[in-house]
């Protein structure tokens, strides 16, 4: 059960990552003015458009671990077991608040 939450958010999180990542180096090349002198109107509404499916994915991702931490906070076993998964989740946690401010 632990294995499978935290695997299924680490893709998550690594998915949407990725997506931020591309979304930043793009915008990297330059400052806004830069950006709107070299880009033409449909470039920066694709990057637009692209920025927003990353934000998609975090919120999605950050989604995704917030229900695995709830079946975690329900889990009537011995919760101690679950500490390591419960780590994990939270660190997932914090890089898709990361990826969010980047």
């Amino acid at each position: 059960f632990a294995t499978r939450c935290v695997s299924e958010c680490t893709a998550a999180v690594e998915s949407a990552e990725a997506k931020a990542q591309k979304v930043v180096d793009s915008a990297k090349a330059g400052g806004a003015d830069k950006l709107q002198k070299e880009l033409s109107i449909p470039a920066l509404q694709a990057l637009k458009a692209f920025a927003d499916e990353a934000l998609l994915g975090i919120a999605e991702a950050k989604s995704a671990i917030a229900r695995a931490q709830e079946q975690h906070e329900s889990y009537k076993g011995a919760r101690n077991l679950l500490l390591e998964s419960r780590v994990e989740l939270t660190k997932l946690a914090s890089r898709c608040a990361t990826a969010d401010r980047k």
